[in-house]
């Protein structure tokens, strides 16, 4: 797998509101593969941070850390109108994520 670190939510005890894949106590996105970005294609302000796909709400979630806690998330991706199956970092060092459905996309998310 590349400089990108995979993780599944039963690793994650260790960081404070992400355990079972959720980020806040009423929260679940629905999706248990968490992935951290360590590329440096997207700038220092997504390095590190935390992307779920959202099978329930149909976005990808990126979460930033801080000191191992969450400070801020964003929705990406709410446009696209499908499930995020999953999302990986590709050896170029940017993101790629699957949609799921009859009519499933493959999208590569290139930097501003």
């Amino acid at each position: 797998m590349n400089d990108a670190q995979a993780l599944h939510t039963s690793q994650l005890g260790s960081l404070p509101l992400l355990a079972r894949g959720k980020v806040r106590d009423n929260y679940a996105v629905g999706n248990d593969r968490i992935l951290m970005v360590a590329s440096d294609r997207y700038g220092a302000g997504w390095k590190g941070n935390l992307f779920v796909g959202s099978l329930k709400f149909e976005y990808l979630d990126r979460i930033e850390l801080k000191d191992g806690k969450v400070v801020a998330e964003h929705k990406l991706l709410e446009d696209v109108g499908q499930r995020i199956r999953d999302v990986r970092q590709g050896p170029d060092g940017l993101l790629y994520v699957v949609t799921d459905s009859p009519s499933g996309k493959l999208i590569r998310l290139l930097p501003n």
